[in-house]
C-alpha cells in the first residue's frame, strides 16, 4: 500500500527535471538522451506506460515487461558514456503495469552520447526538456566530477595587483570581531589559505571568489555578477517605479539590494500587547536571507546571467541563475540539507556573520513569514534560474469557491489552462480573469508558468 502511495504521488507531479512520463518507451537515442541529462544532473525517474497530457495510466503489456527491461539496459549500456547503470523495477497501479527507470546523479560526469561524442553530445536537464551542454556546462560538470568549486578556479586574465588588500584587511578585522579568529598578517600565504588566489607553476592567480569577493574591479570579469532591482507597479513587469543596478564587492551588494527593498516597500505599524510596533510589510530578516543565498548559491559560471530582485504590489520575487546543487531538490529545503556551490564565498560570508549556520536560511523564511502572518515563501526552479517568492498580504484577492473549482477541473482536464479559457468559463473580462488566477496561483494550488509574453497555469 504504501508503495501505491510513492507511486501516486508521483503521478501527481509535473514533468521536471526528475521526472518523465512517457506512454510507450521512446526510440533509443531520446531514451539515451534523457538518461543522460538525470545523470548529468541530480538523477531523475522515466515512468513508461503513463500518458502525460491529459495524464493517464496506460500500462505496459504484461508480456512485454521483461522485453522491455532488457532493452532499456542495452540502449542505456551501447549509446551512454560513461557507464550508466539503471534501476529498473515493474509497479502495479490500478490493474496495470508500469515500468520506472531510476536513473541515480552520476560520478564520472560529464555523460554523453557515446555516437555523438564528447563534445556535442553531453546533455543536461533544463525545465522538462533535455538540452544539449554549452561549453561553460560541460566545465561544470568537469568540476563536478573533481569535487572543485567554480569560485576556487583561477582567474589567469587577471593578476594579485586585482585584488583590492584593503578591502582584505577589513574582512580580518570582521572575522575577528564575528568569530574569535586572530587577525593574521597580510601575506601571499594567506590569500591561498583563503583560496583567494591560486598557485599555478611560479605564479600566483587570483580565484573567481577572490575576485568577486575583493576584486577592485569584479564587474572587469564579471559584467553579470550583479544584482538587477526593480520596484514595478502593480502585479506585472510593465511599469517601472524604481529600478537599479548592484555591483561590485558581493558583501556590499547585499548591503545595497537591502537599502532598495527598504525604501520600495511599505512601513507600518502593528499593535503587540500593549506596545506599538513599526515595521515593513515584509521581514526584513527574511528578504536578507533570500539575498544572501541568491548572492553565494547562484552559478557564477553561467555567462551573462543576473540576480534579478523585483517588488510588485502583491509580492518579492528574487531569481538567481543556477539550479540547486546536485544532491538538493526542492523537497530537501529547510530540512537542514545543505550543498554548497561556491565554497569560497560561502566560508567569507559565514566568517563575517552573514551566513550563521549552513543549510539555516531557508528555515529562517519561512519562520519569519510565519511570525509576520504571511504565506509561507515559494521555492522553485524555472529554467535554469532559481526563484524565491515573498507574497505579501491578501487584501481582497479572493475568489468563490465554485470558480475555483471551475478553474481546477479544466486544468486536471486539458492539463493547463490561460486567462482566455477563464474569460469563457466564468464569462469575465480579461483583468477579472488575470485576478482570479492570481488569487489560486496565491493559495498555492496552481503555478504560472511563461513562454515569453505568453502565460498559463498548471497544477503546483
Amino acid at each position: 500500500m504504501r508503495l501505491e502511495i510513492k507511486i501516486r504521488e508521483l503521478l501527481s507531479q509535473l514533468e521536471g527535471r526528475m521526472l518523465e512520463f512517457k506512454e510507450y518507451l521512446p526510440s533509443g537515442r531520446q531514451l539515451a538522451k534523457t538518461v543522460i541529462a538525470f545523470a548529468n544532473g541530480s538523477g531523475g525517474k522515466i515512468i513508461i506506460g503513463v500518458k502525460d497530457k491529459p495524464r493517464e495510466i496506460i500500462g505496459v503489456k504484461s508480456e512485454d515487461l521483461f522485453l522491455l527491461e532488457e532493452s532499456i539496459s542495452s540502449i542505456i549500456y551501447d549509446s551512454c558514456g560513461p557507464l550508466i547503470v539503471p534501476h529498473i523495477r515493474i509497479e502495479q497501479i490500478e490493474d496495470k503495469s508500469l515500468l520506472i527507470i531510476t536513473i541515480y546523479p552520476g560520478n564520472d560526469k560529464p555523460y554523453y552520447l557515446k555516437g555523438t561524442g564528447r563534445e556535442k553530445g553531453v546533455y543536461v536537464r533544463v525545465g522538462s526538456s533535455n538540452r544539449v551542454a554549452d561549453l561553460p556546462t560541460i566545465q561544470e560538470l568537469e568540476r563536478q566530477r573533481l569535487n572543485i568549486s567554480y569560485d576556487s578556479t583561477p582567474l589567469f586574465r587577471a593578476s594579485p595587483g586585482d585584488l583590492d588588500n584593503s578591502s582584505i584587511e577589513e574582512y580580518l578585522t570582521l572575522r575577528e570581531e564575528v568569530r574569535g579568529i586572530p587577525k593574521e598578517l597580510f601575506s601571499k600565504r594567506l590569500l591561498l589559505k583563503l583560496r583567494l588566489a591560486r598557485e599555478e607553476g611560479e605564479e600566483i592567480f587570483p580565484t573567481v571568489g577572490g575576485i568577486l569577493l575583493f576584486g577592485k574591479a569584479p564587474l572587469d570579469y564579471f559584467p553579470y555578477g550583479k544584482i538587477k532591482c526593480a520596484r514595478f507597479k502593480g502585479q506585472e513587469m510593465e511599469e517601472f517605479i524604481d529600478q537599479q543596478e548592484i555591483f561590485g564587492r558581493l558583501k556590499d551588494q547585499v548591503e545595497e539590494a537591502m537599502k532598495f527593498f527598504k525604501r520600495n516597500v511599505r512601513r507600518g505599524a502593528k499593535i503587540k500587547g500593549l506596545y506599538r510596533e513599526e515595521r515593513y510589510e515584509y521581514p526584513e530578516i527574511a528578504i536578507r536571507e533570500a539575498i544572501i543565498n541568491a548572492v553565494v548559491h547562484r552559478d557564477y559560471s553561467m555567462p551573462g546571467s543576473d540576480i534579478k530582485f523585483a517588488i510588485f504590489d502583491d509580492r518579492i520575487e528574487i531569481t538567481s541563475p543556477g539550479v540547486l546543487p546536485i544532491g538538493i531538490s526542492l523537497e530537501d529545503l529547510g530540512t537542514g540539507s545543505s550543498e554548497i556551490r561556491n565554497r569560497v564565498m560561502a566560508k567569507i560570508f559565514r566568517d563575517i556573520g552573514l551566513i550563521e549556520e549552513w543549510g539555516r536560511g531557508i528555515r529562517i523564511m519561512r519562520e519569519k513569514m510565519k511570525d509576520w502572518g504571511l504565506k509561507l515563501p515559494l521555492f522553485k526552479e524555472e529554467g535554469n534560474y532559481f526563484k524565491v517568492i515573498f507574497f505579501g498580504e491578501e487584501k481582497s484577492n479572493r475568489i468563490p469557491e465554485e470558480e475555483s473549482v471551475k478553474i481546477l477541473e479544466f486544468i486536471q482536464r486539458e492539463g493547463k489552462i490561460e486567462n482566455k479559457d477563464v474569460q469563457e468559463i466564468l464569462g469575465v473580462h480579461r483583468n477579472t480573469a488575470l485576478n482570479k488566477l492570481r488569487a489560486i496561483v496565491a493559495s498555492g494550488k496552481i503555478e504560472q508558468r511563461k513562454n515569453g509574453k505568453m502565460s498559463c497555469y498548471v497544477m503546483a
